[in-house]
């Protein structure tokens, strides 16, 4: 066996390939480290955008856009009739909020034959819609403008026009009519008695606010009958085509049944309805306070009706 020798040379040379080669793994290795410490700022930096981007769509969802809130106006108002202006107060997204952030202050500017400013506050937590009721003196159109600062609301300006009607003039018997046909009052105990409106829903959106006054257990129906149905000379709880509101005990009813609904009103309240004949809906409100849409795909030909059932109620179109 024969021993060869390296001389020194060689050595050298073997030594720095093992340091080029162990120097070649480390750089890889910390290329490596460097790739993991890199990407992971990066999935950390999307999950961050990701939240930032959910946080950011929340906030827009809670807050109110003034350019997409928007006001339910009737077209026809009876003159020295109340109406009510009703604002739904949305996000950029077109969804109704409820109870928004801050505070609301809205004007409403109406001009025509009756002119007037006034403002409004919706509070930060008020689920009540209502933004005010009006009362305009004079026959004739009128145009309502609606503002949050400088900024007008959705569909603004509006067109209302104000007529008159006569009210209540067809009654079955035991029943009085008084107050310019305003107000009715039962005379006659042991059976209900009904009066109906001369003015007929067709189209648009109608509001009628109910003054109770003298009741002894609030048998009170209030609603709308289809009018070919109408037997002048009976209530309208007779009738299969009749959409009511029973005030005893705040029940819808139709059809002669009773369903679940609202809360009961007595003396003093004021029971309001809105008719909303565009979209075939009645719905019933108790001192501003919304119990929702009691009916829906109503007929195309309506008339108001109240129905009392109690010796002595009073009840009056405000």
């Amino acid at each position: 066996m024969s021993i060869v020798e390296l001389d020194e040379n060689d050595e050298e040379i073997h030594e720095n390939e093992n340091e080029n080669e162990n120097q070649i793994k480390k750089k890889e290795k910390q290329k490596k480290k460097n790739k993991k410490q890199k990407q992971k700022p990066i999935y950390q930096d999307q999950e961050n955008n990701e939240q930032n981007q959910s946080t950011s769509l929340n906030d827009k969802r809670n807050q109110v856009d003034i350019n997409c809130c928007t006001a339910l106006i009737p077209g026809f108002v009876s003159q020295d009739r109340g109406f009510i202006i009703e604002i739904e107060t949305k996000n950029c997204y077109g969804e109704i909020i409820e109870s928004q952030e801050e505070d609301l202050i809205f004007s409403v500017e109406i001009f025509g034959p009756y002119d007037t400013t006034e403002e409004f506050i919706k509070k930060q937590k008020d689920s009540v819609e209502f933004l005010g009721l009006f009362t305009l003196e004079e026959v004739g159109d009128h145009q309502i403008i609606i503002r949050s600062g400088s900024t007008e609301i959705e569909g603004s300006p509006f067109n209302i026009r104000v007529g008159h009607f006569e009210y209540f003039n067809s009654k079955s018997y035991g029943l009085s009519i008084s107050n310019s046909n305003k107000t009715i009052r039962h005379n006659s105990p042991g059976f209900w008695c009904g009066a109906k409106g001369t003015l007929k829903l067709t189209d648009g959106k109608y509001y009628f606010n109910f003054k109770l006054g003298q009741t002894k257990e609030s048998h009170i129906m209030i609603g709308v009958v289809s009018l070919p149905e109408l037997d002048y000379f009976s209530p309208a709880i007779d009738c299969t085509e009749s959409w009511l509101f029973y005030c005893h005990t705040g029940e819808k009813y139709h059809n002669r049944k009773l369903h679940q609904y609202g809360e009961s009103c007595t003396t003093g309240d004021t029971v309001e309805m809105k008719v909303d004949m565009d979209k075939r809906q009645l719905s019933f409100y108790k001192n501003s306070q919304k119990f929702g849409v009691a009916f829906d795909s109503l007929p195309e030909t309506l008339v108001l009706v109240v129905d009392l059932g109690s010796l002595n109620d009073v009840v009056s179109l405000v």
